[in-house]
């Protein structure tokens, strides 16, 4: 039977299909955060640090440009966000501010780099399992691109910039 503690782990496509023994190496430095409603785990431009998997509460997700804040997105129980810090060093691409009180695990680079070192497979079947999930994000976002672009094409001829 599997150990209850790995729930919140094994509920997230990321992690859905590691072995037990891979969670427990996650795991075992993990560390649980909690944050109040209004308050952040992150805003847009820290260094990260931390992927989280929410346990309990809801968080909004939203981008800063230039003078305004637009919301991209909720997450709620059993999501994740941060992902991309456990990838690159990049400054946070977006702000997470908690609705209501949460509480997550919050889990580093250098707990991957322990499953990295000591189940190598394991490793590779959630970075692909990261992949998996920034690929799903960005074409919801292309998806939402377009969606702008054509309410505004009839104002405006238009050229949306590519990387």
């Amino acid at each position: 039977m599997e150990n209850p503690k790995f729930a919140p782990l094994r509920n997230i496509t990321i992690f859905s299909a590691v072995s037990e023994q891979a969670l427990e190496i996650i795991h075992s430095d993990t560390h649980e955060v909690t944050v109040g409603p209004g308050d952040y785990f992150f805003q847009q431009g820290d260094q990260g640090k931390y992927m989280y998997v929410l346990k309990t509460g809801h968080v909004r997700v939203h981008l800063s440009w230039i003078d305004r804040s637009v919301q991209i997105g909720r997450i709620g129980p059993g999501g994740c966000f941060g992902e991309i810090a456990l990838i690159d060093n990049s400054p946070r691409s977006a702000s997470v501010q908690a609705d209501t009180v949460c509480t997550a695990i919050a889990i580093s680079n250098h707990d991957l780099a322990k499953l990295k070192r000591l189940a190598l497979e394991q490793y590779v079947i959630v970075q692909e399992n990261i992949a998996l999930e920034l690929c799903k994000r960005l074409r919801m976002a292309d998806a939402n691109r377009m969606m702008m672009a054509e309410s505004r094409a009839a104002l405006v001829d238009i050229e949306l910039p590519w990387p």
